[in-house]
């Protein structure tokens, strides 16, 4: 039976910072977005072939499309997603295949279908000549593909936002993307599916007009745009907080450098792949160099020593809220901002420091250690508030059952 290789990307929807990962404004200031991916996909599905010959077909355009595995591969228009893919996963060496394409969304829909479909190309590529790419590699790969090269105008979400799917906040900066996974209850997940309401109008858009207006009010300094695109700054300042103040978010921290690589480069693929790893460790160096001769200026083994000691005061805090001793509430949670504000620059450097000043790793260790606990124990404690508040409206609903029964009898009397 012959070899098919399926694939299937997210589309995605987007609730805050749109706008902020898109160039000018992510390299002068960087961006960040809230977003979820939805149970509407790109689907391909890969069958290899013998007779040196590439067949592509697309369900939503009605088109196909089939040439040679030698032939030179041109941009006209008719389905350069592919072709582009096909050129960078260097698809044509090889004895041919079939790719099959299809999209539960038209384009122009506004959920990053054209990104998805370029993310399940890539996948499939990827498998079918064993290519050795992370989740970062193939995001970024993705947005050098459609944004660079073949000029389709647009973000940054989209290609992570598919490759890695779920709900994520996105850091961008000018020269490295982190993506922060979210862990979001069931609960919530069905409460927020159950408050959506998802309708095609029938009238696909395009990007490049939002786009270009959206460069415009930036470059011109129109106040309310700019005040518009900074607000979600303040959500990416308290990322961290949040992830520990609220452990049914808590996520991963996940950082990579997204390479720059040139449409017209004469290196294979493979080559320009490696040169993206390359210059993105360069990139995380140089930029925890600069770090270090910044923090370097202060006495670091005193600073974490700080820090260690106000969340030393805030377990304890904890621990006292646990045993019913005190209560907690949005004043502990602020004061975690300050803290951990401070250790930031610091953790992201956090293996050159032990490389570079072994002492102080006994005070990198003891502040993951509290940190973990933190963890721990406000999870407890959002237990212990839920079943307290599950309490009380059992108590209420007794209480208004005995009135009910009360108001009865007072009747029949």
């Amino acid at each position: 039976m012959p070899v098919r290789i399926r694939a299937k990307a997210p589309l995605r929807l987007s609730f805050a910072g749109g706008g902020t990962d898109v160039s000018p404004f992510l390299e002068r200031e960087g961006g960040c977005v809230l977003s979820a991916t939805i149970s509407r996909y790109s689907w391909g599905t890969l069958s290899p072939r013998e007779d040196g010959q590439i067949y592509l077909e697309s369900a939503d355009l009605g088109a196909l499309f089939y040439f040679d595995t030698r032939s030179n591969l041109v941009y006209d228009g008719k389905m350069d997603l592919a072709k582009a893919a096909i050129r960078n996963l260097n698809g044509q060496d090889s004895e041919g295949f079939d790719l099959f394409l299809q999209t539960d969304a038209p384009p122009g829909s506004g959920l990053g279908s054209s990104s998805s479909l370029m993310v399940n190309m890539i996948g499939l590529l990827r498998e079918f000549k064993a290519l050795p790419l992370t989740e970062y590699d193939m995001a970024d790969l993705a947005f050098q593909i459609e944004r660079k090269q073949l000029g389709i105008r647009g973000g940054l979400q989209d290609q992570y936002a598919s490759v890695f799917g779920g709900f994520n906040f996105i850091e961008f900066h000018a020269d490295h993307v982190i993506v922060n996974p979210l862990r979001i209850n069931r609960d919530s997940t069905n409460e927020l599916e159950h408050n959506l309401l998802l309708c095609y109008t029938g009238k696909p858009r395009t990007t490049d007009g939002i786009i270009q207006d959206q460069v415009g009010r930036y470059e011109h300094n129109d106040e309310a745009a700019l005040e518009r695109y900074r607000k979600p700054r303040h959500a990416q300042q308290t990322g961290r907080t949040l992830r520990l103040a609220a452990p049914g978010l808590a996520g991963s921290r996940k950082k990579t450098s997204r390479g720059r690589r040139s449409a017209h480069s004469s290196r294979s693929p493979r080559l320009q792949l490696r040169a993206i790893r390359r210059r993105s460790q360069r990139r995380v160096s140089r930029s925890c160099s600069l770090e270090l001769e910044r923090l370097n200026a202060v006495n670091l083994r005193e600073k974490i020593a700080g820090v260690n000691g106000k969340l030393a005061v805030l377990l304890g805090e904890t621990r006292q809220a646990l045993r019913g001793e005190r209560d907690f509430g949005p004043e502990q949670i602020h004061a975690l901002r300050e803290p951990l504000t401070e250790m930031d620059p610091i953790m992201s450097c956090s293996k050159e420091l032990r490389v570079l000043q072994p002492e102080l790793e006994g005070e990198l260790d003891l502040y993951k250690s509290q940190i973990g606990e933190l963890q721990d124990t406000l999870e407890k404690v959002r237990v212990m508030l839920l079943a307290r508040q599950a309490q009380m409206l059992a108590n209420r609903s007794q209480l208004h059952a005995m009135n009910s029964w009360a108001n009865t009898l007072g009747q029949t009397r």
